[in-house]
C-alpha cells in the first residue's frame, strides 16, 4: 500500500517557492536542466531522481510549474530522509496541476518550438551525460576501494600466520636451548669431577671435546634466537600499520 505523506507544511512550502524563483531564474517554469545543482545536493541515484521529475511531469511539456515543483521537492526531500518513493501521485494533486495549467492558458499561450527550446534540450542531455559519466566514476572508484580493501586484510591474514609460525618456532628454540644448557651443565660437572680426581684418561678429553662444541651450537643458537626476535618484532610492526 502506497502511504506516502503528500502533506506540505506552510513552512515548507515558502521554502520551496523561494528554491523555484531561485532555479528558474524568476520564469513561470523550470527546466530539467536548471535543476542540476539540485541534483547534486540531493545526492540520490539519477534513476531515483529521474523517477520524480517523471511523477510530477504529467504535462508533457518537459517543464515544471510552481505547484509542481512544490510537490516535486517535498518527494525529493522525504526521499532524502529515508522514505520510500510514492508509486504515483493523488488524483486531487493531478488535478491541480492540470488545473493550474488550464488557469494560465488564458493569459500565457507557450510558443513553438524555437532554437532556444532546442538549446535547452541539448544542455539537458548534456547535464544528463555528465551525471552518468559522475556515476560511472564513482561506481569504479568503489569497486577498486573494495579490491584493495579485501587485499590488505589477505595480507593481514598472512602476517598473523606467520607470526604465528615464528612463535611456535621460538618456543621451540627455546626448548632445546634449555635442553642444550642442561647437558653442558652436566659435562661441566663430570669434567670438575674428572679433574678433582685427577684423572687425565680419554674420559676427561673427550668430554672437554664435546664441551667446545656444545659451546658453539649454543652460541649459534643464541644468535639464530635474535635473529628470529628480530622478524617477530618487524612482524608485529607490520600488523600495527595493517591495523592503523
Amino acid at each position: 500500500m502506497d502511504d506516502f505523506d503528500f502533506y506540505v507544511s506552510p513552512s515548507e512550502r515558502f521554502g520551496y517557492e523561494t528554491q523555484f524563483t531561485k532555479y528558474g531564474k524568476d520564469a513561470d517554469e523550470v527546466m530539467l536542466s536548471q535543476l542540476e545543482p539540485l541534483y547534486q545536493m540531493s545526492r540520490l541515484h539519477q534513476d531515483e531522481f529521474m523517477q520524480i521529475w517523471n511523477l510530477c511531469e504529467i504535462r508533457g511539456t518537459g517543464t515544471l510549474n510552481k505547484e509542481q515543483f512544490i510537490i516535486f521537492s517535498h518527494i525529493l526531500n522525504s526521499r532524502r530522509r529515508g522514505r520510500a518513493l510514492p508509486f504515483s501521485l493523488p488524483l486531487s494533486i493531478k488535478e491541480a496541476f492540470l488545473k493550474e495549467e488550464s488557469r494560465k492558458s488564458h493569459v500565457y499561450v507557450r510558443p513553438s518550438a524555437t532554437k532556444n527550446d532546442a538549446d535547452a534540450d541539448e544542455l539537458s542531455e548534456a547535464a544528463l551525460a555528465r551525471l552518468r559519466d559522475e556515476v560511472t566514476s564513482v561506481t569504479e572508484k568503489i569497486r577498486t576501494a573494495e579490491s584493495d580493501l579485501r587485499s590488505s586484510e589477505s595480507q593481514v591474514a598472512d602476517l598473523k600466520v606467520a607470526r604465528e609460525e615464528l612463535q611456535e618456532l621460538r618456543d621451540y628454540k627455546r626448548r632445546h636451548l634449555d635442553a642444550i644448557s642442561a647437558d653442558i651443565a652436566q659435562i661441566e660437572k663430570v669434567g670438575s669431577s674428572t679433574s678433582a680426581l685427577g684423572s687425565a684418561g680419554d674420559e676427561a678429553l673427550e668430554a672437554e671435546r664435546l664441551l667446545g662444541e656444545l659451546k658453539g651450537y649454543q652460541a649459534a643458537a643464541e644468535v639464530k634466537i635474535r635473529e628470529l626476535r628480530k622478524l617477530m618484532r618487524e612482524t608485529e610492526e607490520a600488523l600495527e600499520k595493517e591495523r592503523s
